[in-house]
């Protein structure tokens, strides 16, 4: 199904929940649901501003995928391509819970080579498809999107077509949805194409995703909140998970330190919904104990950070308690402000003269109408 979206300013969370339909009511696991989202980004000269954009959204669009009832576990990866002869065809970031550093690679991208329309798209979503590691769950939502302003090559004799890697998408029950940015008619109907086949949406988008940065009073807030709750962050097990713990650590510092206080406003929303949930090969102390996976009084000190393996068992019990009750808080607070965030954003909205509409708003709709279907809902907000 194509729609065609006429962008001429922001996509903004209130407004996505506002103008959604209701979600298909189908039967919601009793698990926590999962989403996989693997964007597939062409990284070509012309797509500057789109990456440009996508960089100030990632958060956002996180953001919106943890409002479905019950908390989704999230993960996201990165498939950049360009064409044959460029600096690569293909740089794949791999489907990871922990959105900063996939943000962090999203940052390092740079629109360079191309020059001629075909790209290779065919490549692109063979790679995300088939060398992906999508979780196995028959119950997880899969899906790719798709997010390009030029027709795949379909006269590399050596290349897998799109509708072989469709046919394998639509079998592994993985969805692929297009975003086409721009006006190029010919890769506005292989868009279509790839879209129909893989059960997914196609949309169009200005070349620059329609993205614009917007502002509330509720920004820097929201900004020294998100600080705060890194500042919650403790990390436990072997060395070596330690290490990795303490590098997320430092990666979120950089990122609180060198990013726009409307782009971590959106982070504190995420972090604030998703902190807790546990993540492959990293253990977060404080989410661990709130959820009852563990009792400190059990956990071997050895595998403790370092200063509190120097602690007594009662000053580490307090210590730990203190941080749990900022951790709570500083939860609550975000939760708060996000509210009224968003109430301001969508009075913005009106006032200037109603629905604007971008790529992290085609994003949720689509997701919306498809996670639907795996008992994933978003419903309509009041």
């Amino acid at each position: 199904m194509h729609r065609l979206i006429l962008i001429t300013g922001t996509l903004l969370f209130a407004l996505a929940l506002a103008c959604a339909d209701p979600a298909p009511k189908t039967e919601t696991p009793a698990a926590a649901p999962k989403i996989d989202v693997v964007f597939t980004l062409d990284t070509t000269g012309s797509m500057g501003g789109m990456i440009e954009g996508a960089k100030q959204k990632i958060w956002s669009i996180a953001r919106l995928l943890t409002t479905a009832t019950p908390t989704p576990k999230i993960r996201i990866g990165l498939v950049a391509y360009r064409d044959r002869g460029d600096q690569y065809v293909t740089k794949v970031t791999p489907l990871s819970a922990d959105i900063d550093t996939v943000y962090k690679e999203l940052t390092a991208l740079r629109a360079d080579g191309g020059g001629d329309e075909p790209e290779s798209v065919n490549e692109a979503l063979r790679v995300a498809v088939n060398k992906i590691d999508w979780d196995a769950d028959p119950h997880t939502y899969r899906v790719v999107f798709l997010v390009g302003d030029a027709a795949p090559h379909m006269d590399y004799k050596d290349d897998v077509k799109y509708p072989v890697t469709c046919a394998i998408a639509k079998k592994s029950g993985i969805y692929i949805n297009t975003v086409l940015c721009g006006t190029s008619a010919t890769a506005k109907e292989e868009f279509k194409k790839i879209a129909t086949l893989a059960d997914g949406d196609d949309f169009q988008v200005p070349e620059n995703g329609g993205t614009q940065q917007t502002t509330t009073t509720y920004d820097g807030m929201l900004a020294a909140l998100c600080m705060d709750l890194d500042g919650t962050r403790l990390y436990y097990g072997t060395a070596a998970e330690r290490a990795q713990g303490e590098a997320r650590t430092d990666n979120a510092r950089a990122l609180d330190a060198s990013t726009s206080k409307a782009t971590l406003a959106d982070r504190a929303g995420f972090l604030a919904a998703t902190i807790d949930g546990a993540d492959k090969g990293v253990h977060d102390l404080v989410a661990d104990l709130e959820s009852g996976r563990v009792k400190l009084a059990d956990i071997d000190p050895a595998l403790l950070p370092d200063f509190l393996q120097k602690m007594t068992p009662d000053a580490r019990k307090q210590y730990v308690a203190k941080v749990e009750a900022m951790r709570k808080d500083v939860r609550t607070t975000i939760l708060s402000y996000s509210a009224k965030r968003q109430a301001e954003l969508l009075k913005q909205i009106k006032e200037n003269g109603g629905a604007k509409l971008a790529m992290d708003f085609v994003i949720f709709m689509a997701v919306k109408e498809q996670a639907g279907k795996k008992g994933i809902l978003y419903e309509v907000a009041q």
